[in-house]
């Protein structure tokens, strides 16, 4: 490979930084050191770069070069300090560029989605209608669940939660009649002539939160029912159920959607939409599976009654210490004693054990897993 006169570096090396560095910089100039391996073994090189690299006044150049030419003068040479070096960044990306291709981009990303907004604007405000009123229901009703005796009429606000509901599942039925959406509850294709993308994401979304009223309606009605009928240590399992319930249920409704949706060949080869059906049916079964194992889970929690202590002796009661329940600071009221001798109120002891698997004094592990006993319902919407 020829060489030149920068301390053996190679001539296409020099030429590559030429092309690189800005215009009227030569190369030969820029370079300030030049590190070769002393073994001979390898052929890698590592190059220093100084831009800034000025020619002194007496006309001789610094660095390697001087060296050079000062051998040449007096037949050896001496080990000249390179000036500070700037280390050279090839390939780092430029934020400013890329800042200006999203600014490019910007207007039209903005065109396209308000296109969108506009072609499904009524699509839209049911959306953001069934978003706020799952937001409020489910809200307010694991407040009144753990809060019900702070509310001075609380049997009317859950009967406004339940009006509620019913009045927003009625008006998407009554608004889109049409399309006879009520039928993806019982496993069928509603009144639609194709299901395209944007149409099954309908079907599916709406279906989805129409259950999930269902269930905070449910679960609004165990809570009006008097403590006669049913206990309060036992409502945490109504909850519980209810919910697995219903999620059940959701996974099991996009079935038939999705599988019209798959089978549409219109646009392409039918084997294709099989094998996309059979990877949906492979995926979904494992999802199913699991949705299944909790529902027959939760049955089996439902039907056995648990009790969270006994109940204490006079002497007991004594060696607590106290006479107010540590959670609602009142007298005791069918108290029960915890397997690490506390004792509280079983009503408040049971609402605790709802929301928090462990004694509220102790933090030993008394209850088991509270999932979905506090009457929350899950947020996520079930699409596939």
């Amino acid at each position: 490979m020829p060489q030149n006169r920068s301390g053996g570096l190679p001539t296409e090396v020099v030429n590559v930084l030429n092309d690189w560095l800005p215009v009227g910089v030569d190369a030969e100039e820029a370079i300030g050191a030049v590190s070769m391996p002393s073994d001979g073994q390898s052929n890698t090189f590592v190059v220093n770069i100084d831009p800034n690299t000025e020619e002194p006044a007496n006309g001789n150049r610094t660095g390697h070069g001087h060296a050079h030419s000062h051998s040449h003068g007096h037949g050896h040479s001496h080990d000249a300090q390179p000036p500070p070096q700037q280390t050279a960044t090839i390939g780092r990306p430029d934020l400013m560029t890329l800042w200006k291709l999203t600014q490019g981009f910007a207007p039209f990303l903005l065109l396209i989605f308000a296109k969108l907004l506009y072609d499904h604007r009524l699509g839209v405000l049911i959306l953001i209608g069934v978003c706020g009123t799952f937001y409020h229901s489910n809200t307010v009703l694991v407040k009144l669940v753990g809060n019900r005796d702070s509310y001075p009429y609380p049997t009317l606000k859950l009967l406004s939660i339940i009006f509620f509901l019913v009045l927003n599942v009625f008006a998407i039925y009554f608004v889109f009649a049409d399309q006879q959406l009520y039928r993806s509850l019982y496993f069928s294709l509603p009144g639609i002539e194709k299901v395209d993308f944007w149409m099954l994401l309908w079907i599916v979304g709406i279906t989805d939160f129409v259950i999930k009223f269902v269930a905070i309606g449910l679960k609004t009605v165990i809570t009006i029912i008097p403590k006669a009928c049913i206990a309060t240590k036992r409502r945490g399992k109504y909850y519980m159920f209810i919910e697995y319930t219903a999620q059940f249920y959701r996974c099991l409704t996009p079935v038939t959607p999705w599988c019209y949706f798959l089978l549409d060949s219109s646009t392409g080869a039918e084997w294709f939409s099989y094998f996309l059906l059979g990877i949906y049916v492979f995926c979904k079964a494992s999802t199913c599976r699991t949705k299944c194992n909790e529902f027959i889970s939760a049955w089996r929690k439902f039907r056995v009654d648990v009790n969270y202590g006994s109940s204490p002796s006079s002497d007991d009661m004594k060696t607590s210490g106290g006479d107010a329940c540590p959670i609602c600071q009142d007298d005791y009221h069918d108290p029960v004693m915890l397997t690490c001798k506390h004792i509280f109120c079983e009503d408040c002891v049971s609402m605790w054990f709802d929301r928090e698997p462990t004694c509220p004094m102790c933090r030993a592990a008394i209850a088991e897993n509270p999932a979905w006993r506090d009457g929350s319902t899950a947020v996520g919407v079930q699409l596939f």
